[in-house]
């Protein structure tokens, strides 16, 4: 069994406009299952602006990361 990876993302990493896409294509071109990445923010990168964390932490739940 593969353990899972945690990556702790900083408020800048958080609120980039590509970061899904980019966590995407990683997965992708590793060929690696996204149940395996877990995604770790702060809560101060989620209240910056509510409306796009919600929807970032949406976008990357639906593609099967864990976030904490």
């Amino acid at each position: 069994m593969v353990p899972r990876i945690a990556v702790n993302l900083s408020t800048v990493q958080f609120h980039d406009p590509k970061l899904v896409s980019l966590i995407d294509g990683v997965l992708h071109r590793h060929r690696l299952s996204p149940e395996l990445l877990e995604i770790e923010i702060t809560e101060s990168a989620a209240i910056g602006d509510p409306c796009s964390a919600s929807c970032t932490l949406a976008e990357l739940r639906e593609m099967g990361l864990h976030l904490t």
